[in-house]
Formats: C-alpha cells, sequence, structure tokens
C-alpha cells in the first residue's frame, strides 16, 4: 500500500498560495527598486538646476533664464514627491505582502510538518505488518510448539 496524505491537496494548494505571495512580493520590491532609482534621479536633477541656477562671473543670467531655471526645479521637485508617494504606498504594500507570504510559508510548514508525522506513522504500520508477515511465516515453516520452543 501507497503512502497517501489525505491532506495534500490543502497542503499543494497552500504551496501555490506561498508561491504567489513570493511572486507578488518579489515584484513590488521591483517596483520599490525602481522608483527609489527615479527619486535618486530627481535629486540629482534638482541638484544641477540648483547649481547651475548660480550665475558664473563670466556668464550672464536673464531673468528668464533664472525663471524657467526655478520653474524646473519646482516641477522636478513635484514629480519627485509623486515619486515619493508611490514609495510609501509601496513600501506599506511590500510589508503586507511579506506578512502574508510570512503566514503562507507558517501555513505550509504546518501541514509539512503534519505529513512528515503521518509518513513516520505510516512507515511503523508498514514495519508493523512486516514483521507480523515474517512471523507468521516462521510460524508455518517451523510449526507451533506447546513449550514455544523449537521442536
Amino acid at each position: 500500500m501507497a503512502f497517501h496524505f489525505k491532506w495534500e491537496s490543502i497542503r499543494h494548494l497552500r504551496e501555490q498560495k506561498r508561491q504567489q505571495a513570493q511572486w507578488k512580493y518579489t515584484e513590488t520590491l521591483k517596483k520599490l527598486e525602481e522608483v527609489e532609482t527615479k527619486l535618486a534621479e530627481f535629486a540629482e536633477k534638482v541638484q544641477q538646476a540648483a547649481g547651475s541656477n548660480q550665475p558664473a562671473a563670466d556668464r550672464t543670467v536673464t531673468a528668464q533664464k533664472l525663471q524657467d531655471a526655478d520653474q524646473y526645479i519646482a516641477l522636478t521637485r513635484e514629480a519627485a514627491r509623486q515619486y515619493e508617494v508611490e514609495r510609501d504606498q509601496l513600501r506599506r504594500q511590500a510589508q503586507i505582502e511579506q506578512k502574508q507570504l510570512k503566514e503562507w510559508r507558517i501555513s505550509e510548514e504546518i501541514l509539512n510538518k503534519l505529513r512528515e508525522a503521518d509518513f513516520a506513522e505510516y512507515r511503523q504500520e508498514e514495519k508493523r505488518k512486516e514483521q507480523l508477515l515474517t512471523d507468521e511465516v516462521a510460524v508455518q515453516h517451523y510449526g507451533r510448539t506447546a513449550g514455544g520452543g523449537v521442536p
């Protein structure tokens, strides 16, 4: 008789759920990394624009150029703020998904341990059956004696 774990279908479904949760969490972390990269790029752009806004001694700066630079800096900062909001949302989402992933892992581990315990019990039962068969063969081959010894 082959071993059959009675909760195998549930264990398999939980394994799939854990894999899905792992995938979602990984995707969220990738998105978060992309947003943080963009934030760093925007911070660098703002810093460069602010630095280029300073007039050099040999360069003349018009009021229009200063306004354009200030407007560029303001728009860049606004875009950075939007990425900061997105980053914060992704961080919260990543925390939630990490918690869900942990719950699915625990659930899967519990069923795996239950499966291992059931399999150990199954092996013990198979050993007991095999010993009973061996004993029966020995009794049939040597016969039963009244004293319990060998004739």
